[in-house]
């Protein structure tokens, strides 16, 4: 995985993929202030997202987005971080997002998310699927237990349904080894409840309404494929 800095906020990813970055203070989601220097590639080529600074000056995450859009396919990242254990308010997405182009906010996303939403004992995992129009969410969270920090976390997305999956260990597209989750979402009249058009692609790591974390988080992206 490898990005180069272009002008202002724009990165360039090597495959052919160029990346808008967040940069400011008190914005969405969250709201919480996002920093550009907390998205970086390492000398290993990995790619990294995270939240740094404390409660006392604050916190700055980060977030990604492809500037160009991304239909139909299979999604899958290689992931390292105990995704399991994140402090309560802290949330990994992996995501299109369509809004405001496609529609309103509440349409037009298909999730993967990593967070308890602020719960103790709230699930850590989540696939959520929000429509082409129209307001039927369709929603699968589950809790999950891991032991390492190499995770593959895919779906694949075509017009009458999206399969999800959580895997243990960095696996190949189309393989089912250590499977750790999974769920497939094929509702009725998928025309409308299903995304239908492509979307950017997004990666964040933030704070759940803005809230103070414990620690500082790092997320390496070993790899992200589309295909």
């Amino acid at each position: 995985f490898c990005l180069s800095r272009g002008l202002g906020d724009v990165y360039k990813r090597q495959g052919g993929y160029k990346w808008y970055v967040k940069s400011g203070k008190a914005l969405g989601p969250g709201p919480n202030n996002w920093s550009p220097n907390n998205v970086y590639v390492d000398s290993s080529s990995n790619l990294h997202l995270s939240i740094t600074g404390n409660s006392t000056y604050g916190f700055e995450c980060s977030e990604l987005w492809t500037t160009n859009n991304l239909g139909f396919g299979t999604y899958q990242w290689h992931v390292e971080s105990r995704i399991d254990l994140y402090d309560i308010w802290v949330v990994l997405g992996l995501f299109p997002y369509g809004p405001p182009t496609l529609g309103p906010d509440g349409t037009n996303e298909i999730d993967i998310e990593y967070s308890r939403w602020g719960q103790p004992q709230g699930t850590n995992g989540g696939f959520t699927i929000y429509p082409n129009y129209g307001n039927k969410i369709g929603s699968m969270a589950f809790n999950f237990q891991l032991t390492g920090s190499y995770t593959t976390s895919r779906f694949a997305w075509s017009s009458n349904k999206i399969d999800f999956w959580l895997l243990g260990g960095f696996q190949e597209i189309g393989s089912l080894t250590n499977v750790i989750y999974s769920w497939s979402y094929q509702p009725e009249n998928p025309q409308q409840n299903i995304p239908q058009r492509s979307m950017p692609l997004h990666m964040n790591l933030w704070l759940f309404q803005g809230h103070a974390t414990s620690s500082p988080v790092d997320v390496i992206i070993h790899d992200f494929q589309f295909k």
